[in-house]
């Protein structure tokens, strides 16, 4: 029988979106919830770091939304080529750039 526990506080949704850091490191979502959300990147990324990113939502028009985030790394995988990464908001705004 499985052993893991999974301490997840919300639902996940499947979702791809690109993920911008403040660093100017890029990711990959492949889900997302209320609380947080998943991403593959090949930067170093290490448990408890905090991170301040985008994710490009949608482009309307001439205008790009995004979702303003910040959070705390709570785990990460270590994947073929590159690496998971569960993060939990800490806060978030969505926002419109031009």
């Amino acid at each position: 029988m499985d052993q893991t526990q999974d301490h997840r506080i919300a639902q996940r949704f499947p979702v791809v979106y690109n993920v911008v850091f403040e660093q100017g490191s890029s990711g990959l979502t492949s889900d997302m919830s209320t609380s947080g959300f998943y991403f593959t990147t090949q930067s170093a990324i290490h448990i408890g770091q905090s991170l301040r990113f985008c994710i490009l939502l949608e482009k309307v028009g001439t205008l790009v939304s995004r979702l303003r985030c910040e959070g705390q790394v709570v785990r990460t995988d270590n994947l073929t080529q590159q690496l998971g990464v569960a993060v939990q908001f800490s806060d978030f705004g969505f926002e419109y750039i031009g």
